[in-house]
């Protein structure tokens, strides 16, 4: 795709006109800008001025940079109430000069007035901006003198390639506050020595405008001088961002800079991800915020300092706050020193950070390569807090790994500086904790010498709150389990008469449709609870074939169910906790039953069924973890149901039956990973039941048949058990004994079609009550 293309893409879509220009533009001095809507500057002859469109009543000019006032060539209209949404890009042949000494994508010429610049875009693909001391782009500007107070907000420099002389700044206001500016660099090189780049810019030495929520990202190239996020003249240099990912640059870093005497550079961040930082001078750093010439009431105070990865950091300081000046500001309070997986300079042979300072507090994501006796971070000093203030570690988190990264018994030097270590660390009797992932939870002991700052392990185990998970799991098999009775039971237990039924409506048909649906809410004590709600319905066909002594059922059924589960759990040293959870499964099934001809006083019947499907499960942590035990989890089911009976019959008007059952439910185990890294793995699931009892059915009409029924429950297994990090995860149990109870009515509704409502009931290990209807059509 072509760059005419592209552009004129963006533009339609932001409703911008463009018209490409392809001409050569070299001229001595001046100001070039963006107007109106947007300029691309392409050149191909020497010598010749071509067209940019410039939201004239013609459209177009051969007059771009309109007349010069004082050596300044600005566009057309430079004094109209401000300058927004402009773009201006630059396309210039490798080597080629567009020789200004400033260009922007958007000017607002404030003077008496508040005009702002806002939303203006610079693009520099190729070529040369200046040359000599001259040569500084912007992506919008409000100039102000003599009273004018315009802001300089949302604009953007973008620098692809090429190079530029002096300053690189996303939004410049000499009389109000610069916000919301960005600066990308993808590649080139960008000034000499002096000049830097800024985010935001607010320069006026009268004003307090704020340099506030300024980015400056670098993802490759060379910088020559110091990066600023975003410096304030007079006013606070607060929420600003510096973020490295590829390139070099020479310098020093710094997230925000107030130049006031009791300003602020709070709240800004430096995050450094790879690529080259400094040239070895002595005074280059990395800090959060920056305080230049600062009195005693200044602040550089709640800065982040993130080192990520491998950047080749060349013996900077790295501080929270930093001050030139000779006052004492208040440069540590809330600062924090971030090392995420930081393989950099530290753990180089040779290398090392300069001096750490000025950080109330520390964290450390330790890659998975540390091992027993390594030293992790090399500086030349380092400073731990400051004062009567003691520096904080706020925990060591160990990269993800799938196994124990240290062992109880090991330790590694976590800073070794070259010359002192002053200051404390504020801990419980140098107590700290570490974490692994989510769920591994590492007892680590402090221990400072002069010159090391020593981690030891003294024990490793998971985190308590990590049987929510199992619990989560059984969830899912609660569902199937209470699915299970809810297919026995319809098919046989007389509650709808389908296959068989000692108190069903039946006929001597040869084909039994049949079709239910039951809902309810149950709940399975584990140790704490697990409360599910369910809805599964069924779907299926049966057949009788008369035997010499029994009369013999065949059938085939679909189910499918959805629900969800509530896990609810106490800890001695946590809030109780909860989480929910969804489910759906689906599967199909085979069933048999015997009715053994027997006497007109009773007989004995057999029952079989089988089941098998898929069921999904995904578990909701936000309500206490933030979502980071959340996981989904896809598994294979079966079942297996054997019953056998006795049948009494009371001068056809009561039927007595009295039963005993197996239920037998497996759900297959597996793998997930949780969203800290953690890889849990769980067993198979294996839940056997034995249930006896016996049902009442009352023949008071050939049409309308009441049920009633009571028996007990074991369940003697059925427990989830998982493992993390090779430890186990605290099982859930739900075996133990539990009373049941039914009640229900079958009814003929009319000539080969039967009908059912019943409710059942649980109390003891599991708690809850189902109910369902059920329908059967006969032909």
């Amino acid at each position: 795709m072509t760059n005419s293309f592209f552009f004129s893409k963006l533009m339609k879509k932001r409703g911008i006109g463009l018209f490409l220009v392809f001409s050569l533009l070299v001229f001595d001095g001046g100001y070039l800008f963006g107007q109106n809507q947007a300029a691309i500057v392409s050149p191909t002859d020497a010598g010749t001025v071509g067209y940019v469109y410039d939201g004239t009543t013609d459209g177009f000019t051969k007059d771009p940079l309109g007349a010069s006032t004082s050596g300044i060539w600005t566009v057309r209209d430079i004094s109209s109430a401000g300058k927004n949404d402009n773009i201006l890009i630059l396309n210039l042949k490798a080597g080629e000069t567009f020789n200004y000494s400033f260009v922007a994508g958007g000017f607002a010429d404030s003077t008496a007035h508040s005009f702002n610049a806002t939303g203006n875009t610079l693009i520099l693909n190729s070529g040369v901006v200046g040359s000599g001391n001259t040569g500084s782009i912007a992506g919008g500007v409000s100039a102000s003198s003599a009273g004018g107070s315009g802001d300089a907000n949302k604009n953007t420099v973008m620098v692809n390639g090429g190079s530029v002389t002096k300053e690189v700044i996303g939004g410049l206001s000499s009389g109000g506050a610069a916000k919301e500016n960005t600066v990308i660099i993808n590649g080139g090189d960008i000034g000499t020595a002096g000049y830097a780049v800024y985010g935001g810019l607010a320069s006026k030495t009268t004003s307090t405008g704020e340099a506030a929520g300024n980015i400056v990202e670098v993802r490759g190239g060379t910088l020559y001088d110091r990066i600023y996020g975003g410096t304030s003249v007079k006013g606070d240099a607060v929420r600003n961002r510096v973020i490295v990912t590829k390139g070099t640059v020479k310098q020093s870093i710094f997230g925000g800079q107030s130049q006031a005497a009791n300003g602020k550079a709070d709240y800004n961040t430096v995050i450094i991800e790879a690529g080259a930082i400094g040239s070895g001078k002595a005074g280059e750093g990395i800090a959060g915020g920056f305080l230049d010439n600062a009195a005693a009431a200044g602040t550089a105070n709640h800065n982040t300092v993130v080192l990520r990865g491998a950047p080749a950091i060349n013996e900077t300081f790295i501080s929270g706050g930093y001050t030139s000046g000779t006052g004492t500001p208040n440069l540590i309070t809330g600062n924090t020193l971030v090392f995420d997986n930081y393989t950099g300079t530290g753990t180089t042979a040779g290398s090392k950070l300069g001096k750490i300072n000025n950080f109330e507090k520390f964290e450390f994501i330790l890659a998975k390569e540390v091992k027993n006796g390594d030293v992790v971070i090399r500086a030349t000093d380092l400073t731990l807090g400051t004062g009567s203030v003691s520096a904080k570690i706020l925990g060591l988190r160990f990269a993800n790994s799938d196994s124990v990264t240290i062992h109880p018994g090991e330790s590694f030097t976590l800073i070794q500086a070259d010359n002192n270590i002053t200051g404390d660390v504020s801990t419980n009797h140098n107590k700290v904790s570490g974490y692994q992932g989510t769920l591994l939870r590492y007892d680590l002991e402090l221990a400072k010498d002069a010159k090391n700052l020593v981690v030891k392990v003294k024990a490793a185990a998971l985190d308590e709150k990590s049987k929510v998970l199992s619990e989560a799991f059984f969830g899912g098999a609660g569902i199937l389990i209470d699915g299970f009775d809810f297919v026995t039971s319809e098919i046989f237990d007389g509650s709808l008469g389908v296959v068989g039924s000692p108190g069903g409506i039946s006929s001597g048909a040869r084909y039994d449709v049949f079709g239910a649906f039951n809902g309810g809410k149950t709940r399975y004590e584990t140790g704490s609870h697990v409360d599910v709600k369910g809805f599964s319905g069924i779907i299926g066909i049966s057949s009788k074939v008369e035997l010499e002594s029994a009369d013999l059922f065949l059938g085939a059924f679909l189910e499918a169910g959805t629900g969800t589960y509530d896990t609810f759990n106490s800890f001695a040293n946590y809030a109780d906790v909860a989480g929910t959870g969804d489910v759906d499964y689906g599967g199909a099934g085979a069933l048999a039953k015997l009715n053994f001809h027997g006497s007109p006083r009773g007989n004995f019947h057999m029952e079989f069924l089988g089941r098998m499907g898929k069921i999904k499960n995904s578990f909701d942590s936000s309500g206490f973890a933030g979502g980071l035990y959340d996981y989904q989890i896809k598994s294979d089911y079966r079942g297996l149901h054997l019953g056998l009976g006795y049948l009494f019959n009371f001068r056809n008007a009561i039927l007595l039956d009295l039963y005993a059952k197996y239920f037998w439910t497996w759900q297959e185990g597996g793998s997930v990973r949780l969203q800290g890294g953690d890889k849990v793995t769980f067993d198979d699931v294996n839940s056997h039941r034995a249930r006896g009892g016996l049902r009442l059915t009352f023949n008071s009409s050939a049409k309308v048949k009441p049920y009633v029924g009571a028996g007990y429950e074991r369940e003697f297994d059925g427990k989830v058990g998982a493992k993390a990090y090779g430890f186990n995860i605290e099982e859930v149990d739900p075996s133990g004994g539990s009373f049941t109870g039914e009640l229900g009515i079958n009814v003929a509704a009319s000539e080969g079609v039967a009908l059912n409502v019943g409710v059942q009931g649980y109390l003891g290990a599991r708690e809850g009550v189902t109910g369902g209807v059920g329908l059967k059509v006969i032909f």
